[in-house]
This record gives structure tokens, sequence and C-alpha cells, in this order.
């Protein structure tokens, strides 16, 4: 008997008349970082970061090409029904240092604005999670600035801010 994939069934968003909407696929490392995708996490970097960081999103394709090799990297792209990029989503699963959990660190998450009304980013939330959670993750961490778009919807789902404060200084 073949099992449903719960990820699988999550990627397509319908409308009431059964037509694809838009579409969630994960993405292989030889087609992350296409000019679309940059400019995705330009937008998503210009509206998370935190102050103390440059101002341009220069992602180390190294460093994640090794995490993906490691089986943590997971980076899904939102399409809409034309096959247009409007979204994504990039964490990392990985063994927490201090204890057996197995955790999911979402790095990015971002919707073009002209998409973010309804269930886009709540939805790419879930996919993202499904996803780790086949990878064996039970616990999901996002840093995200007070008063963003992510931080407005993780604050509306099960998700439980745990008040911590973040610190930099330059050295």
């Amino acid at each position: 008997m073949n099992t449903p994939d719960p990820v699988a069934q999550m990627r397509a968003l319908v409308d009431a008349s059964g037509q694809i909407e838009y579409r969630v696929i994960e993405l292989p490392m030889a087609a992350r970082l296409g000019d679309e995708l940059r400019d995705l996490m330009q937008a998503a970097w210009e509206e998370t970061r935190m102050p103390w960081l440059p101002a341009r999103c220069s992602p180390d394709q190294g460093l994640l090409q090794v995490v993906e090799q490691m089986g943590g990297l997971i980076t899904l792209a939102l399409y809409s029904a034309d096959d247009r990029l409007v979204g994504f989503a990039l964490a990392h699963v990985h063994r927490d240092v201090f204890s057996e959990i197995v955790m999911c660190d979402g790095l990015a998450l971002h919707v073009v604005d002209q998409h973010r009304s309804g269930n886009l980013i709540r939805h790419l939330l879930e996919v993202l999670a499904l996803a780790a959670k086949t990878r064996g993750a039970t616990l999901m961490q996002w840093c995200a600035p007070v008063g963003t778009a992510l931080d407005q919807h993780l604050s509306a789902s099960s998700c439980t801010r745990q008040g911590r404060a973040f610190y930099a200084a330059e050295i």
C-alpha cells in the first residue's frame, strides 16, 4: 500500500473551482541561487535583517551546498499559477549541540507584498514544518524582528515567542 507523502499533498493551493493558484516546490542546489531567488532573498534580508548586519545579502553558496549534502538544507519556492516566483523559505535542520533534539532553524521566509493577502505565508510555514518533520525535526525556531510580516504570522500561529534578546557588538 502506498502511503501518501504529506508534504507533496500540501504543495498546491487550489481555488474554489479546483484550479491551482500557487504551488510550492523544493529547489535543488543547482537551481537555488538564480537571479529571481536572489532578488527575493535580498527583499527578505531588507525586511528582516538586524541593524548591525550589512545592507547587501550575500549567501555563501559553498556553505549552503555543504549543509545540503549533509541533508540539512530545505529551500522551498512558491510559484503563482503563471509560474512567477512569488515567495521562498530557507531552513536548516540539525541536531541541537546541547541535547538530543533535532531542530529546524528558519533562516528566511518571504512572500512578495502583492501576494501576502490570504494564507500564503502560513501555507509556506506549514509546508516547511512538514518538510522539516520528514527530516526528523521536532522543533522549529525563527528569529523575526518585531513588526515584520514574518513576526506577525509567527505570532498568530502555534509558535510561542521566547522573549529572547539578540545582542551584537562589532569586534
